[in-house]
């Protein structure tokens, strides 16, 4: 199995990045691979990240940004390019730092299971909260599922989202999820690894959903779209709230019920 982090990051988030890259080399053993898209990075930038990671390193350089979804597809239909043998994938944000407490090899086994889409790791905000959040090798069944402490798949799910249009998707976790769900996988939140994910910080998603025109929201016909607590003169990425399981509809349970049945069959 060829073993692949797939990392988007753009040039506001060096530091960032830089100090996830430095995690890599800790915790990643070499028989990994890191697919870094770079958007809007100098190219002193993009060789220090060459540099300084100690796996084999591929980085895919954009000069403009793509937007979350965008860029995340295009490291997978390069990944996909590069390796006709099974693969696993594990999406990372580079607003995370891996921990001695993180385990992807444990993470990916699960994806050679035909029934299973996403799964995610469970991650902390903070190194204040490492001893609170218990490791178990558990399994929770989760619709939609986020990037959390890194979220793995393998090739049939990676050939469905190459193929999902592209698009300023306001949430590409939730966008994502909810079309691997509907097409018949089940999607899980794995708590035996654990990673600290920074997220909500300056930069990254918050500052480019806030950019421009609100982002594409997900079809309501498969997610109820909810208004944060903030209201309609909230900037964007308060306005309304990033989706989760319980705002998937009816229509969208019953074509994950008929698309697993089909899947069962193969």
């Amino acid at each position: 199995m060829n073993k692949y982090l797939l990392l988007i990051t753009t040039e506001d988030r060096f530091i960032e990045c830089s100090t996830f890259i430095e995690s890599v080399n800790l915790y990643i053993k070499n028989d990994w691979k890191l697919i870094a898209v770079c958007q809007g990075h100098t190219t002193d930038q993009l060789e220090y990240f060459k540099e300084l990671c100690h796996i084999p390193i591929e980085v895919l350089y954009y000069p403009e940004r793509l937007g979350m979804f965008n860029a995340r597809q295009e490291g997978i239909k390069h990944i996909l390019a590069e390796s006709e043998e099974e693969i696993a994938i594990v999406t990372v944000d580079d607003d995370m730092i891996l921990l001695p407490q993180t385990n992807y090899e444990n993470l990916i086994k699960f994806v050679k299971d035909p029934s299973i889409g996403l799964v995610s790791a469970n991650w902390i905000s903070h190194e204040n909260f490492l001893n609170k959040r218990k490791l178990q090798e558990k399994l929770v069944k989760q619709a939609i599922v986020y990037t959390g402490g890194g979220m793995a798949f393998g090739r049939a799910v990676a050939e469905l989202i190459a193929k999902l249009p592209q698009g300023q998707y306001f949430s590409d976790n939730s966008e994502i999820a909810v079309k691997v769900y509907v097409a018949g996988y089940e999607n899980y939140r794995y708590l035996g690894s654990l990673t600290m994910h920074k997220a909500c910080r300056k930069g990254g998603r918050k500052k480019w959903v806030n950019e421009g025109e609100q982002k594409q929201l997900p079809d309501p016909k498969l997610l109820t779209i909810r208004l944060g607590k903030a209201g309609e003169n909230a900037p964007n990425d308060n306005k309304l709230l990033i989706a989760d399981s319980s705002d998937l509809t009816e229509l969208a349970h019953k074509l994950h019920n008929q698309n697993k049945a089909v899947l069962q069959r193969k």
